[in-house]
């Protein structure tokens, strides 16, 4: 086709071309044999739409693809040879339909449409089943992806060259066509399986090229953005913790959450942690979660903190920030994290340590921020949490204040922090940012001011666990929820 268009450009006028429409008989080599050629094809056309078309009908009524009444009216035939009478019948009313319109030309635009529908869908189908690289897509004859990449483009290009309209009325139609089909005859699996394909060739070269990259470039290039991988056995107690990692991954970055089956690798390990997954799977699409789901199996919670903290994140690059979620009357996690916080310093991963009081982030809208002068490693990273956190739809009503707690001597790290707030653009107002003197009771002032708040976000230090133990934690009962920071290296806030 592409050959005789261009052969007709070059020995032709356009002018001649649109006057005289059989102009091919004064550039043929010989002139008679262009009607003779007409008249053949028109016939052999003709007779292969008769003959394959009902066929063509019966097999898709076969497959069901059609509503199930009309696919079974349509695919019964008659005799040995199953002969498509009925889709025959069906065949030459549409045919019927269409010579009854008298116009030749308007014919012949019209069907010259379908059939560059068909084959640009065709074409697109197998450019799709390329890029989707199914293994159960093992056509006989093999072509490049480009050559029908190209196919389907040239089909859309001509058809909106031959008829603007007609062009979009029968795309219009094939896809309400489709469509109906879909929804009458369940016919979109095949359609859904291959988009499912392509988006999982596409996922896998980003996070391909993503691990190919420099750790260090990223961060420096992007800015910090958090990686967080939680592991807790009490998922289905408490949803807090499954809350916070949905909340951090919502739009910045990559959440992995890991429900923890206590026990040996064996059958009845493994169907309980399927069953666990797929209770996620069903809690996450309720409250439309973007964090990736799954279950560690081991027979501690040390080796499946050892085993998590070493798997890339979904992102193809490694977490950076591992969190844990503990309620007071159940401290078996914060022991843990106690326990494991060599293990977990030695990974580099920032820590967070949520405790939850029972109020369920209250109405999600006061973020308290305590920052201490030993948190100059932390604040940053404090900061830059309830920021991400107040970027969520459930804490967008969400207020941030920020109090630099001190015994009353030279301020100057809390002033550079506070200018640093003000520059790097961050939504808290000044008069959120507040110096606060204390002479005695440090945990008291924290009481008094955040008392009520939804959520206090507080710096703790290796040097905490070693000399107070579990009341590094607790000491702050009679708060809300909790957040407790420790960060490895102070983060740049851009």
């Amino acid at each position: 086709y592409i050959a005789v268009a261009i052969k007709l450009w070059w020995s032709a006028p356009l002018e001649a071309l649109a006057a005289d429409e059989l102009y091919m008989e004064n550039i043929a080599l010989w002139g008679p044999i262009i009607p003779i050629g007409l008249a053949a094809a028109a016939m052999s056309s003709a007779l292969g739409s008769v003959m394959v078309a009902p066929r063509t009908l019966q097999a898709i009524a076969a497959d069901e693809i059609f509503p199930a009444r009309m696919s079974a009216w349509l695919k019964k035939g008659r005799g040995s040879q199953n002969e498509p009478v009925r889709a025959s019948l069906a065949t030459c009313a549409i045919a019927f339909v269409f010579v009854l319109m008298g116009d030749i030309n308007a014919v012949a635009e019209i069907i010259s449409m379908f059939f560059m529908v068909t084959y640009g869908a065709i074409c697109l189908v197998s450019f799709l089943e390329h890029m989707a690289a199914d293994p159960s897509y093992r056509p006989t004859f093999r072509s490049h992806w480009s050559i029908s990449l190209m196919g389907a483009v040239l089909c859309v290009v001509l058809m909106f060259g031959m008829n603007p309209t007609y062009a979009t009325a029968s795309l219009i139609i094939m896809v309400l066509i489709h469509a109906w089909v879909s929804r009458l005859g369940g016919g979109q699996r095949g359609m859904v399986r291959l988009f499912r394909g392509v988006i999982f060739q596409i996922q896998r070269f980003l996070q391909l090229a993503l691990q190919m990259s420099d750790d260090d470039d990223l961060e420096e290039s992007t800015g910090w953005r958090p990686f967080v991988l939680a592991i807790s056995p009490d998922t289905f107690d408490r949803q807090e913790g499954f809350d916070m990692v949905r909340w951090v991954a919502y739009r910045h970055g990559f959440g992995t959450y890991m429900h923890f089956v206590k026990g040996f690798l064996s059958e009845e390990t493994q169907a309980e942690a399927k069953q666990a997954q797929a209770q996620l799977v069903k809690r996450a699409r309720g409250n439309r979660s973007r964090v990736h789901l799954d279950t560690i199996i081991s027979p501690s919670y040390t080796s499946a903190i050892a085993q998590c903290i070493q798997l890339p994140g979904i992102s193809g690059k490694g977490n950076n920030l591992f969190l844990m979620e503990y309620s007071p009357d159940q401290p078996a996690n914060r022991d843990q994290l106690m326990d494991n916080f060599g293990l977990l310093a030695a990974s580099g991963l920032d820590l967070a340590l949520l405790r939850s009081s029972g109020r369920k982030f209250g109405n999600k809208h006061d973020i308290h921020l305590w920052i201490t002068p030993e948190d100059n490693v932390n604040s940053s990273l404090m900061i830059l949490l309830a920021y991400i956190l107040q970027g969520h739809p459930d804490w967008s009503d969400a207020s941030i204040s920020v109090f630099f707690l001190h015994d009353g001597e030279n301020a100057e790290e809390e002033e550079a922090l506070r200018a640093s707030i003000v520059e790097g653009r961050l939504p808290i107002a000044e008069q959120n940012i507040e110096h606060v003197t204390h002479h005695s009771s440090s945990v008291q002032t924290i009481k008094n001011k955040s008392g009520g708040a939804d959520l206090v976000i507080l710096g703790f230090q290796a040097s905490d666990i070693e000399t107070m133990g579990e009341d590094a934690f607790e000491r702050f009962n009679g708060l809300g929820e909790v957040m407790f920071v420790h960060g490895m290296k102070p983060l740049a806030i851009q």
